[in-house]
């Protein structure tokens, strides 16, 4: 069993992600907290004392439990660029850490985001996939067709050797691998899925996203 830490973080700095510190409540209007102490924001419920991923792998191993765990990065999970720029984890007692990006049609900079860390560190895609209907909170034109992010994306995965799950079994949450309960695949996504899952090979892509 793998223990995953904390799922998809984003607004902070790579230090905090790392070792942890205040992360302040953003609140609307007109910032009257600067003179306030972080223990004063604290109590006021304006933020909270992170203990960082790294205070996450230590709790973990204080409990005596050595399974690999798996610390997603930042960008709602996208990111690990700073795991290369001195944020990496160390793992006192484990059996190792896994770093987990989260890869979707609007997600930018492979290269840079995941590629060149699963070059150093095992790296896990779990949350992956597209749909032909696009996300209303994200601009259309950041979203790449599914008809050809797919090819391009299982393409890269195999080229590159990253480990990756399919996501998501349920017809109601996208990405969708699935139209119904009796498991049908969707054809923009789950069959696509179910062929790379069964051993075919696909192309690399034409170009990095």
């Amino acid at each position: 069993m793998i223990f995953d830490l904390l799922n998809e973080p984003h607004g902070i700095s790579w230090e905090i992600w790392q070792k942890g510190g205040f992360v302040g409540t953003k609140k609307k209007g007109v910032d009257e907290t600067a003179f306030l102490s972080e223990e004063e924001k604290i109590k006021n419920d304006l933020g909270f004392r992170s203990v960082g991923m790294q205070g996450l792998v230590d709790a973990v191993r204080s409990t005596g439990a050595r399974n690999i765990v798996l610390a997603a990065g930042m960008n709602y999970g996208f990111s690990l660029s700073g795991i290369l720029e001195g944020h990496a984890l160390n793992d006192k007692g484990g059996n190792g850490i896994i770093y987990g990006s989260h890869v979707y049609p609007w997600k930018k900079g492979w290269e840079k985001n995941f590629l060149a860390v699963s070059k150093v560190h095992p790296v896990l895609i779990g949350e992956n996939g597209a749909n032909t209907k696009k996300l209303k909170f994200i601009p259309a034109n950041n979203q790449e067709n599914a008809t050809t992010w797919v090819p391009a994306f299982l393409g890269m995965v195999q080229q590159h050797k990253i480990h990756w799950a399919g996501f998501c079994l349920h017809p109601k949450a996208a990405p969708n691998l699935i139209s119904d309960w009796n498991y049908t695949p969707t054809p923009e996504w789950g069959a696509w899925v179910k062929r790379a899952l069964a051993g075919e090979t696909f192309p690399p892509p034409d170009k990095l996203r």
